[in-house]
């Protein structure tokens, strides 16, 4: 790296990422809403719903303002992708002014990375996408945050987060973060 590069911030990395979480958005039709997703309390409409409303909260949060609804509460609308990138917008543009001044009550920025790409690699995977193209870098940062974050005590049954899946060292890093968030890498949409 030469001494005019600079390492992206954590900001810039969320600005990515969710880039490629509103295009695995935009290519979800609405046949597909009651599709099962590797998140076994959500169908495909429970997630879209939860992503826009917790973008939501995430954005409010940072901008320093009251959340006005109950974030699992559906928020999506008619238009997911729409309302979602609405959301991502403000959401992106407040974690860039917290780099200058971080606001009180904010979610970390590297829980909302994490949020954002293991979220976007359910909803590519549970409808047929492949997987979605986040930057190497950004995935290790959300990586990173993950394995900085998420204690034991927080998996298992009524817990937030199922078990680590085991993942090789060597598998993608997406792989990795996925399997560390308790997702399986192979998962697939049943047949039929």
């Amino acid at each position: 790296m030469s001494s005019f590069e600079q390492i992206p911030t954590m900001a810039e990395h969320l600005g990515a990422s969710v880039q490629v979480t509103r295009q695995v958005m935009a290519r979800v039709t609405p046949q597909q809403a009651h599709d099962p997703t590797p998140c076994p309390e959500y169908d495909v409409a429970r997630l879209l719903d939860h992503m826009v409303g917790w973008a939501t909260t995430f954005a409010d949060r940072v901008e320093g303002v009251v959340p006005a609804a109950d974030p699992d509460s559906s928020l999506a609308g008619p238009d997911a992708a729409e309302s979602y990138a609405a959301q991502a917008d403000r959401m992106v543009d407040g974690y860039h002014a917290s780099d200058r001044a971080p606001r009180e009550g904010a979610v970390s920025v590297g829980v909302v990375l994490v949020e954002t790409i293991v979220h976007g690699w359910d909803l590519a995977t549970a409808t047929g996408q492949g997987r979605p193209p986040y930057p190497v870098d950004a995935v290790e940062a959300a990586l990173a945050s993950g394995q900085a974050m998420l204690r034991p005590e927080y998996r298992g049954p009524d817990q937030a987060f199922g078990a680590e899946v085991p993942v090789s060292l060597s598998a993608p890093v997406l792989d990795r973060l996925v399997g560390f968030m308790g997702r399986d890498p192979a998962w697939r949409p049943p047949l039929g």
